[in-house]
């Protein structure tokens, strides 16, 4: 080996380990306690998972948590709270794919985080024209 080879080893190396620490940097980022709010809401456990949801969402209010929130609390009963968060995704035009948000949205669906929170105000609407005409 050469004088240069041996001394370009170590900056390959280091290279090597900050391309790699970077690229695994650009994962998708998950906030701390979301994958506990995933969980709850995956077994059905509502409530847990508008406690885990709230805290996820006040820490970091991304499209994704107000979208979690919103199912949550729709899951639970708190209807106005949770159309509120909808018109917000849906206001903000969220390009974030449903399948970001597995376990809380049917893990076939592609369309935007705004779609589908804008057809579950669409049928959020209809459960409520419902219980007014009765």
């Amino acid at each position: 080996m050469s004088r240069t080879a041996i001394r370009l080893r170590p900056f390959a190396v280091i290279l090597g380990f900050v391309s790699s620490t970077l690229i695994a940097g650009c994962t998708v980022y998950r906030a701390p306690g979301e994958g506990d709010a995933d969980l709850a809401a995956a077994r059905g456990d509502w409530p847990a998972a508008a406690i885990l949801a709230e805290r996820v969402y006040y820490d970091h209010p991304s499209a994704a948590a107000k979208f979690k929130l919103a199912t949550a609390y729709q899951n639970i009963g708190r209807s106005e709270r949770a159309a509120a968060l909808y018109e917000d995704v849906v206001f903000e035009g969220d390009e974030t794919p449903t399948r970001r948000v597995r376990g809380w949205v049917d893990g076939n669906a592609l369309s935007p985080l705004s779609d589908e929170a804008a057809r579950r105000l669409g049928l959020m609407a209809v459960q409520i024209a419902k219980v007014a005409g009765s």
